[in-house]
């Protein structure tokens, strides 16, 4: 380095204001009175579907009502949804999967998002390759945020987990809104 750089370098080093410390907490997180009520309503702002099962309902019974059209089936953790193909190592055979069922493990109020965490890989791939995603949740397993969201996600074994919010969609394409673009075009949350 020439002595002329260094000197300038030198110089704004000298000069290099202080920056205030952050806060603890940049913006207080939000919560709602009910948080059930307020993940319903914002599903269907993010292109979902949201369903809130009765007490007792039968879920089976709902899905195939949804989707009675559903002619390949996977079902990833809910019992109550019987698969109809065979999850097997590779994920190039679920290229025509109609609907993929999961069960969430949390709801999150402020943006629609579910959590969801699947054991492998090829479980990861029908999350996204399927034409229908239908997710299951508990009532009881709604957080009213994010941070409390993130406070709930543990890897304690290997897999996988993502926030899923919607069907697959995109606003690039001349400022046109395409639902289906890179995945499911449809995501009905079934609230039990």
């Amino acid at each position: 380095m020439s002595a002329a750089k260094y000197r300038i370098l030198e110089r704004l080093r000298k000069r290099q204001a202080s920056t205030p410390s952050l806060p603890e907490t940049l913006t207080q997180p939000l919560e709602f009175e009910a948080p059930l009520q307020v993940f319903l309503d914002i599903v269907p702002n993010v292109g979902g579907t949201a369903v809130l099962m009765n007490e007792g309902a039968d879920l089976k019974d709902a899905i195939t009502s949804a989707y009675p059209e559903a002619s390949s089936i996977l079902s990833i953790e809910v019992a109550e949804v019987s698969s109809n193909i065979e999850a097997s190592g590779d994920p190039r055979k679920l290229q025509e999967l109609d609907l993929c069922v999961v069960r969430g493990a949390f709801a999150v109020a402020e943006n629609g998002a579910i959590w969801i965490r699947v054991p492998n890989e090829q479980l990861r791939v029908a999350l996204v390759i399927c034409e229908h995603l239908a997710i299951v949740v508990d009532r009881s397993q709604v957080v009213h945020n994010m941070h409390q969201a993130y406070q709930r996600i543990h890897f304690r074994e290997p897999g996988y987990g993502t926030f899923i919010s919607g069907p697959s969609k995109t606003a690039d394409i001349e400022q046109c809104l395409v639902i289906g673009a890179h995945g499911p075009t449809s995501t009905t949350v079934f609230v039990a």
